[in-house]
């Protein structure tokens, strides 16, 4: 062991000058698996004194903890309190009120509403204390970050030192510590990539590691109520003892009793904190000992129900002063019906998406590298008499059963001689690094580069890849794609942010915003260049200029696409009704028969092509599986009743305001929307197919129109389509009770049954997952697509749709100089995704198939 070296960094205010360098004498690293330690002496007279040594990783002896942290304040929600309003009247004073809302510029005369916004009333009448989004994590020197971390630690010291514990903690927490970056020299590249290298064995080896997410504040400590009372209803509700509870009820931000909208807020707050988004986290949190079931069972709750998506919107909404209540949001939609631009929408600084994403992907990797079963959680409560009489007071039991994912294994035929039967053994395929970029692409790294690096140590591909920090951004990201195209062509495209960079190359420092529809495993879902009949015409070249030599197929060119954030009902509608009633192919669909999953030719209609693509078809494998959320019959009534739940708000929005005189701004504003989306409705309905713009009729004209489909109708049709238009009583007090959608989503809801309530939100829920970050296209013949939101953006160049030889997806590629063309971006198009396009879009001639070969910019 090395002699150690007393460390005294100065205690001090946050405001050091930047200037101020530590003298201390980093002591050297004799052997490729010395690490250095940090031990804490004492704190007095406003110093903190260290002493730091050098060990070896080979020492069976060796004892020590480990930090897992994010460099400066991981804390990006903080509060003040609310400003005084009396003497204030909505009246007179409206914008000068927290919970109101100021819609857009609507109507000729540029008229702005305001409104009470149910859901921030609902909130400042229970917390008064104002939100905002302020990221402090770069207001930080290098002794500043020593500071922050030494000072976390003896808090967390003295805490635990107070409470009931076992001696084996109070030895744990006065353990030498390794944090990386006290323990390595950050200024000596050729040791950073070494330790990098050894990071993986570095938490493995540590007997505990401590996660410092941020110090507690009032928010965070409401997220740890929020957090009990779901687990509470999660248990309950997936083990109740009687049959009282209604199962198939769908779960709502305001199903959780004692939940409010400030329980949830705090809890979107506390998962705002910068340690769900760091990239060397990642690793840390995959090695260490840091138990996350209690977070991952709460996140798995949130997905399952559909509620991530809400909680994010929710906390976003607030935070940059977005409408949060039903019917502020409705006003907002209107606007899309007025002469007026609407309110460019802010954005947050953090996105709230990513801690979701985290810590779902942080399991996934750990189940398929064995570290831990790879089902998700289940969730028991325990009798109050044993929690009240065992030491570990916890009141749930998380059981991670023990799943076998068939797309992360392969399947090899045994014979058991003791049995004398024929039998199966299961083998887990290696973890690919394109397969964990694809979970992680959008955490944070301060150096581009790590993106790629802290990711190595827990990739198994064996692509050869090391750390170097003397290479540039641009040759790192180049020499890993080049490596993953070896092993298995998979290429997602982002703008370019780095001067250079080959469009096949992505660029990893840029967010990916979305959930690739390749996610770089073995899952062989989609398969559109990769196809049996396709094998012999992969052929990929990387050449010496850099450019890509790919064969190719092309489909069809790009003609019409949309976004799908302003009112996306009528946005998909409008662009459906450009394509033919009959889709233009018979699409493939899995299907499982004898046990064998095939695949088979299906035709389509042109609303079944619609509600795929919206989901990138997000099937169950055996089709037809009546007992699933996720059945083709399950999923299509969530689609028909979604926008059916869509109309009946408009509705309800139109009833309110009918009485107005009918040159009211809010009175033609909301007849034009709820007469839009009837027309577009009864056009889908009748098969139509409109080349121009469709004209909107009358009122008088759309009531007369539903009339006559519901006497067409047989009389079970009849019932769906005109007893859905009833509104059922929804009392004020029940209103109150759903602050964020109890003016006009629940009612519309309340008019379906609850299984039917639950089909809708699982179809929204897998149609965010599909479209988020994405354009909903259309191509020359009628097929649908995803695309990037770039579609559209270059005058110049047309958007085409190719199948790559060797890729399992779609790609939007646009010519460029010399005959060549720039990827855009991955694209899901329906009707081409297991290889269908090898028979609709190929070449053929007197000698067969043949393939265009096309170099890649």
């Amino acid at each position: 062991m090395e002699p150690s070296n007393e460390y005294c960094p100065t205690k001090c205010a946050p405001a050091v000058s930047k200037n101020t360098q530590s003298t201390v004498r980093v002591p050297d690293l004799p052997n490729p698996t010395s690490i250095r330690l940090l031990d804490i002496i004492d704190s007095q007279d406003g110093k903190i004194r260290c002493s730091m040594r050098v060990v070896d990783l080979e020492d069976e002896n060796l004892d020590y903890a480990a930090i897992s942290y994010t460099w400066g304040n991981p804390i990006t929600v903080y509060e003040e309190p609310m400003p005084d309003l009396t003497g204030l009247t909505f009246s007179e004073h409206a914008e000068q009120l927290p919970f109101t809302y100021r819609t857009s510029r609507m109507g000729p005369n540029h008229e702005v509403l305001y409104m009470v916004d149910s859901a921030k009333l609902h909130y400042y009448s229970r917390h008064t204390h104002v939100p905002h989004e302020k990221l402090r994590w770069q207001e930080r020197t290098p002794r500043e970050i020593e500071l922050l971390f030494l000072e976390a630690l003896l808090e967390l010291r003295e805490r635990l030192l107070e409470a009931p514990c076992g001696n084996e903690m109070r030895r744990v927490i006065c353990l030498p510590i390794w944090v990386d970056a006290l323990c390595i020299n950050q200024a000596d590249l050729a040791e950073r990539a070494a330790q990098v290298q050894l990071m993986g064995r570095i938490y493995k080896s540590a007997h505990m590691v401590f996660a410092w997410v941020g110090k507690d504040h009032q928010l965070s400590v409401l997220a740890e109520s929020t957090i009990g009372m779901i687990l509470d209803f999660d248990a309950t509700r997936l083990h109740a003892e009687d049959s009282s509870y209604p199962e198939q009820e769908e779960v709502t931000l305001s199903s959780i009793p004692g939940v409010t909208v400030v329980h949830w807020f705090a809890l979107f707050a506390l998962f705002q904190r910068l340690w769900f988004r760091r990239a060397w986290v990642v690793q840390e949190a995959v090695f260490a000992k840091i138990s996350m079931d209690i977070i991952l069972a709460v996140i798995a709750f949130l997905e399952d129900t559909g509620l991530d998506h809400e909680l994010c919107q929710l906390g976003q909404n607030f935070l940059t002063n977005r409408p949060v209540s039903d019917e502020a949001q409705h006003w907002e939609k209107l606007t899309s019906f007025s002469s007026q631009e609407p309110n460019i929408k802010a954005e947050l600084q953090v996105e709230p998406r990513d801690a979701a994403s985290f810590i779902l992907g942080y399991h996934h990797i750990r189940a398929r590298l064995g570290m831990c079963n790879a089902g998700m959680p289940m969730l028991y409560l325990q009798d109050d008499k044993v929690v009240n009489s065992s030491a570990n007071k916890a009141r749930w039991i998380v059981h991670i059963p023990d799943t076998i994912h068939l797309r992360d294994h392969t399947v090899e035929n045994v014979f058991n001689e003791e049995l004398g039967m024929q039998g199966i053994r299961f083998h887990r395929r290696p973890l690919r690094l394109l397969s964990i970029l694809s979970n992680f692409r959008d955490l944070e790294a301060t150096d581009p580069r790590d993106k790629i690096l802290a990711f190595l140590n827990l990739a198994e591909d064996d692509l050869g890849l090391a750390p170097d920090y003397y290479a540039n951004a641009r040759d790192v990201f180049t020499e890993a794609a080049k490596a993953m195209i070896r092993k298995r062509l998979g290429l997602a495209r982002l703008p370019v942010l780095i001067q250079g960079l080959p469009s096949w190359v992505p660029d990893f420092s840029a967010r990916l915003g979305q959930t690739p529809f390749d996610q770089g495993g073995d899952d062989d879902r989609f398969r559109a260049g990769v196809d049996e009949h396709m094998m012999e015409d992969i052929n990929v070249c990387i050449n010496q200029d850099d450019t890509l030599t790919v064969n190719a197929i092309k489909v069809e060119n790009v003609i019409a696409s949309t976004d799908l954030d302003q009112d996306p009902v009528i946005q998909i509608l409008k662009l459906a009704l450009k394509s033919p009633a009959d889709y233009p192919i018979n699409p493939m669909t899995w299907w499982v028969d004898n046990g064998n999953r095939i695949l088979r030719f299906r035709a389509v209609t042109r609303v079944e092509a619609l509600w795929c693509t919206l989901i990138a078809d997000n099937l169950t494998e055996a089709d037809y599986d009546y007992g699933s959320l996720d059945s083709r019959d399950a999923l299509g009534s969530g689609f028909s009743n979604w926008i059916l739940t869509d109309i009946l708000e408009a509705i309800d929005l139109f009833v309110e305001r009918i009485e107005l005189e009918s040159n009211d701004l809010a009175q033609v504003l909301s007849s034009n929307s709820f007469c839009t989306r009837m027309a577009l409705w009864s056009a889908m309905y009748d098969g139509r197919r409109l080349s121009n713009e469709l004209e909107v009729p009358c009122f008088t004209e759309i009531v007369a129109d539903l009339k006559a489909k519901i006497e067409q109708e047989t009389e079970a049709e009849a019932r769906q389509i005109g007893g859905a238009f009833r509104r059922p009583p929804i009392s004020e007090s029940q209103q109150q009770e759903d602050p964020i959608r109890g003016k006009y989503k629940r009612p519309s809801m309340q008019r379906l049954t609850p299984l039917e309530r639950r089909k809708v939100r699982n179809f929204e829920k897998h149609m965010r997952k599909a479209t988020e970050g994405r354009k909903l296209f259309m191509t020359e013949s009628g097929l649908f697509g995803l695309g990037p939101k770039s579609l559209g953006q270059n005058s110049n160049s047309k958007d085409e749709v190719w199948i790559l030889m060797g890729a399992r997806v779609s790609f939007i590629l646009r010519k460029v100089e010399g005959g060549r063309y720039m990827i855009v971006k991955e694209a899901y198009v329906h009707g081409i995704m297991y290889g269908e396009g090898n028979g609709y879009y190929a070449e053929w001639d007197e000698y067969g198939r043949w393939v265009e070969r096309i170099s890649l910019a």
